[in-house]
């Protein structure tokens, strides 16, 4: 016999295969992250940490807002296949994180030394932009995608947003 205190949760994506008896006795909750850019946008950067933002230049910050941006449009675009891209990707929020990564490590390489022989970014025009671009294109973003019109899409989006 069930205690009469007995409760069970289950996760679980909609199936098929799912007994329609267990949901129609169940209580059931569905839960999906808000969508669109502006909800992307903000869960982007809500998962910044204060550290990652607060210690760096705003040319760093700039950057982020342009990935992030960047990221929520690839992800936005997803919801409209096959008129957003050709086939469906799995674009991540691990992309944008690689993505971050490869800024810091392109921008933090740029710029002068201050006088503690730390580099800091010091002009947006001295950024190497072409590295940055082809990273995203190529490395990123488009090491998923497998159609020529998607890539030349996406190569589109990058180099229309990063931009000194």
């Amino acid at each position: 016999q069930t205690h009469k205190d007995f409760r069970i949760f289950i996760t679980s994506e909609m199936n098929d295969r799912l007994p329609a008896a267990l949901l129609q006795i169940s209580d059931l909750m569905v839960a999906e992250a808000p969508t669109g850019v502006k909800a992307s946008l903000t869960r982007f950067f809500s998962s910044l940490s204060k550290d990652r933002l607060g210690s760096s230049s705003m040319i760093h910050n700039r950057m982020y807002l342009l990935l992030g941006w960047t990221h929520a449009v690839i992800q936005e675009r997803l919801r409209y296949v096959p008129n957003g891209w050709t086939e469906r990707y799995e674009f991540t929020e691990a992309d944008a994180w690689h993505g971050l990564d490869v800024i810091d490590s392109l921008v933090s390489t740029s710029g002068s030394l201050d006088e503690s022989n730390n580099r800091t970014p010091s002009d947006p025009e001295h950024l190497p932009w072409d590295a940055i671009r082809s990273t995203l294109c190529k490395g990123v973003f488009g090491g998923r995608v497998t159609s020529e019109v998607d890539q030349r899409v996406l190569d589109e989006l990058v180099h229309a947003v990063f931009v000194p």
